[in-house]
C-alpha cells in the first residue's frame, strides 16, 4: 500500500498496473479460510433444537414442571439462535430501502411454517395418543386440548406420553438432519480472495 501515493484513482490505476505487470505465474489473490459464524450459530441451533427434543423424550405422565423446563431450555435457546441469525439474514442481504420489506416477508414465513407446524405436531399428537385408546380420536383430540375424562385419564396418560415421545424423536431426527444440512451446505468455511498488494 505504501509504495502507492497520489489520489484514490490515481493510486488504484496504480495498483492495477502493478497487477498487470506482475511476472506470469505469480498469483494474483491470495485465499484464506473464513469460519462462517453465522453457518456456525445455525448448525449449533438446530443441534441445540435436537438435544431438546431428544430430552422431550424422557418426560413422563408423572413428571413436574421442572422436569419439562430440562428439555425446553436447549430447545429454546436453539430456536432463539436460529431466529437471530435467520433474522439478520434476511435483513442484511437486501438494500436498506427495502429492509422492513424483507423483515416482513421473513417474519410471514416464519409464522406461515409456525403454524404448519403446530398443526401437524397436533395432529401427529392426536393420531398418536388415539392409536393408544383403541383408535379412538375424539378422546384423543380432546385430551390434546385439555380436556381429560376422569375414565380415560390413565389410559391417555399412557398414550399421549407415547405420542410425545414418538415427536420428540421426530424433531430430534429432523433437528440433527438440519444441523447437518446446515454444516455441510452452507458452507461452514469458505474461500475468500485478497488482491495481493
Amino acid at each position: 500500500m505504501g509504495a502507492f501515493r497520489g489520489t484514490e484513482p490515481q493510486r488504484s490505476t496504480q495498483r492495477l498496473q502493478h497487477l498487470v505487470r506482475r511476472p506470469r505465474g505469480t498469483a494474483l489473490f491470495q485465499s484464506h479460510v473464513v469460519v462462517d459464524a453465522e453457518a456456525h450459530q445455525l448448525t449449533s441451533a438446530s443441534v441445540l433444537i435436537a438435544v431438546g427434543a431428544l430430552l422431550l423424550t424422557t418426560l413422563s405422565s408423572a413428571g413436574s414442571w421442572l422436569d419439562l423446563a430440562v428439555p425446553l431450555l436447549p430447545f429454546g435457546a436453539g430456536v432463539g439462535l436460529a431466529f437471530g441469525v435467520m433474522d439478520n439474514a434476511a435483513v442484511s442481504t437486501v438494500p436498506i430501502q427495502k429492509a422492513g420489506t424483507a423483515a416482513g416477508i421473513f417474519n410471514t414465513m416464519r409464522i406461515t411454517g409456525e403454524s404448519v407446524a403446530v398443526a401437524g405436531a397436533a395432529a401427529l399428537l392426536t393420531t398418536i395418543t388415539a392409536a393408544g385408546i383403541s383408535g379412538d380420536t375424539a378422546v384423543a383430540g380432546q385430551a390434546i386440548q385439555g380436556h381429560v375424562a376422569a375414565v380415560h385419564r390413565e389410559a391417555l396418560a399412557a398414550g399421549f406420553t407415547h405420542a410425545f415421545h414418538v415427536l420428540g424423536l421426530v424433531l430430534a431426527v429432523l433437528s440433527a438432519a438440519g444441523a447437518v444440512l446446515t454444516y455441510l451446505g452452507l458452507g461452514v468455511t469458505r474461500r475468500v480472495d485478497h488482491p495481493v498488494e
